[in-house]
């Protein structure tokens, strides 16, 4: 059997590769010289605390170093990383960062419990290749400065930020975003939000009621409004008011309300809607 593997094309075991823990895939570099270097040939990178027993952070933060800062990263374009015990410094997860942007990486995802506080560098949001940023669990203090203009999928959950000013800065900073979805948002200043402009290429979104202005989702088709403040759970109800500009593209729409029978008058702001899900809250 091994006689038959080692037959195979280099191609066809990098395939095989793809489908294993980047733990495992990582491993098998010690089978042979021409092992060696297939996993660093991996397109797609994925590291979760729970594969480390005993959840070692230093032999965790080691192998992750091994990888990112010592292993070649020009064939990668995916990576995740999942810390559900874990807790990894800032400098640590700064350097993994900064060494993700510097290989060009077009997507990203991060996943730490809220409870963490986990903050993370700023160059996260500078990134002229990256596509898409998936973050669970993420706090910030304040973004002064966002260029990803390559960004199509921003997604993010559980995350606690010090004002909606921080949420303006960063969806400002994307020009191109298609899918847009803030699943629970914390912050403790909901104050006026900045203007983002109108989102033209914005096609989905799940975002709390209020949180961005009708007209920057203009061309949207699919809308959920069913999103989650924290804490105050009134705030996920959305109650039709004041002018709604015409949703000439809208299919789809979801949201919790309170008072739901308004709604038929802003049904015509919808012309081309066929779902409507309404969760009375």
């Amino acid at each position: 059997m091994s006689d038959l593997i080692e037959n195979l094309p280099d191609i066809l075991l990098l395939h095989i590769l793809s489908f294993l823990p980047t733990k495992e895939a990582v491993a098998t570099s010690i089978l042979s010289k021409r092992w060696r270097p297939f996993w660093q040939s991996l397109p797609i990178l994925a590291i979760r605390d729970v594969d480390f027993h005993a959840y070692d952070l230093e032999v965790f933060v080691q192998f992750v170093d091994d990888v990112l800062l010592l292993g070649n990263l020009k064939f990668l374009n995916t990576f995740s990383l999942t810390c559900w015990t874990i807790r990894v410094p800032y400098e640590k997860l700064s350097s993994w960062i900064n060494a993700l942007i510097q290989s060009r990486v077009e997507s990203i995802e991060i996943w730490f419990p809220s409870s963490f506080n986990t903050k993370l560098p700023s160059n996260m949001f500078n990134s002229k290749t990256m596509k898409v940023l998936k973050l669970n669990g993420i706090t910030f203090d304040s973004l002064r400065a966002v260029s990803l203009p390559c960004l199509t999928v921003l997604y993010f959950d559980n995350v606690r930020c010090a004002d909606l000013n921080c949420v303006a800065v960063l969806v400002s900073g994307c020009p191109i975003l298609e899918t847009l979805v803030f699943k629970s948002l914390d912050t403790k200043h909901y104050g006026p939000m900045l203007d983002v402009g109108k989102l033209d290429h914005l096609v989905a979104a799940r975002v709390p009621p209020s949180l961005l202005p009708w007209k920057a989702l203009a061309n949207v088709r699919f809308l959920s409004l069913r999103s989650t403040w924290i804490p105050g759970a009134m705030h996920a109800a959305w109650s039709p008011a004041g002018d709604i500009p015409t949703l000439y593209n809208l299919t789809y729409l979801e949201c919790y309300s309170n008072m739901w029978t308004r709604m038929v008058n802003y049904l015509h702001s919808f012309p081309k809607l066929q779902n409507l899900v309404i969760s009375e809250v």
